[in-house]
């Protein structure tokens, strides 16, 4: 062990790593938290938000174990030609994978819009919104890339309560994933997972009488499965439901003994992993990304550092330059 790799262990040690900073570059050796053992990274790149510098959202590049801080904008998605998109004051805005803006896409001031998707092909953003309006119901709203054809895609009327979001378009950018109550009629109703067409059509909740509840789903790049987020046994836990069989498989088994919450898992573009934000027990501890196999196995850390937010998103399935 060199001096460097010294000095970078006694500093995570003391905890002053454990927020990584907007322009942050950090290497450690990734290893599986229970069997401690040297693991080689995920291929491809993660678009992911964290906290970084004056305590903002930031949007961070991991690759190979070194993070890079790109911009202070939150919840960046992942666009073909090496650029992303994050909300920006009220809006959208473009940028570059070095962190220099593109284009900014304006709405309205009061749709102030809350979470959202783009479509693969780069043409269609979709968000959620209550138009800036206290207790109003949110709902979903698309807006093409250019700025244009704002809409309303869905209308529901109930008020006092959050009940749609996590919107995902899938990979042939047809359809779209949300969450919303399992009864649109009760504000107190349970979370369930919907699926419709990106025009707003052909609305159905997905569960019928196999309800486990769901959120955060997200796409197979096949098609074929939806990964979700649910939490019958009170902690939240990864789950998938084959859209064919409408068969639902449980990936992971975390509870109050077993690391604790998992959040906003997305697919690898190949389909064989499964990338998530997992909040590890204890009081101070923050987020950190793991993943998975696409069946559950594996699991393996991604990030170093404590406090690592959520909103992860692989960028490609290609990065030739491996840092052994």
């Amino acid at each position: 062990m060199d001096l460097t790799d010294k000095v970078l262990k006694f500093l995570i040690g003391l905890g002053i790593i454990g927020i990584l900073a907007y322009s942050a570059v950090t290497y450690l050796n990734w290893k599986d938290y229970k069997a401690q053992q040297v693991i080689v990274p995920v291929e491809g790149k993660i678009l992911f938000t964290s906290i970084g510098r004056d305590n903002t959202d930031t949007t961070f590049l991991l690759v190979n174990g070194k993070v890079r801080g790109l911009s202070e904008a939150g919840s960046g998605k992942f666009l073909a030609e090496d650029k992303y998109i994050t909300f920006w004051r009220g809006g959208f805005r473009i940028w570059d994978l070095s962190g220099e803006p593109i284009k900014t896409i304006d709405l309205s001031k009061n749709y102030k819009p809350f979470e959202f998707d783009v479509s693969p092909d780069g043409k269609t953003i979709v968000f959620t919104s209550d138009m800036g309006e206290r207790f109003a119901p949110y709902n979903l709203y698309s807006i093409d890339i250019d700025g244009s054809d704002l809409k309303q895609l869905t209308d529901f009327k109930n008020k006092g309560k959050w009940l749609v979001g996590n919107p995902a378009i899938s990979p042939d950018a047809k359809k779209v994933v949300f969450c919303a109550g399992k009864d649109p009629e009760n504000p107190e109703s349970p979370t369930s997972l919907y699926l419709m067409n990106i025009d707003g059509g052909g609305k159905h909740e997905l569960f019928g009488e196999k309800f486990i509840g769901g959120w955060e789903a997200a796409w197979s790049p096949d098609m074929s499965e939806l990964v979700f987020i649910s939490s019958p046994n009170k902690y939240n836990n990864i789950y998938k439901i084959n859209l064919s069989t409408m068969k639902i498989a449980q990936l992971t088994s975390f509870n109050e003994k077993n690391y604790g919450h998992a959040y906003n898992p997305c697919y690898s573009p190949d389909g064989k992993q499964i990338c998530f934000a997992l909040k590890l027990r204890g009081v101070t501890a923050g987020q950190e990304l793991f993943a998975i196999n696409s069946d559950g196995t594996n699991l393996i850390r991604l990030t170093p550092a404590k406090k690592i937010n959520a909103y992860p998103g692989w960028v490609t399935d290609k990065y030739p330059d491996w840092i052994e």
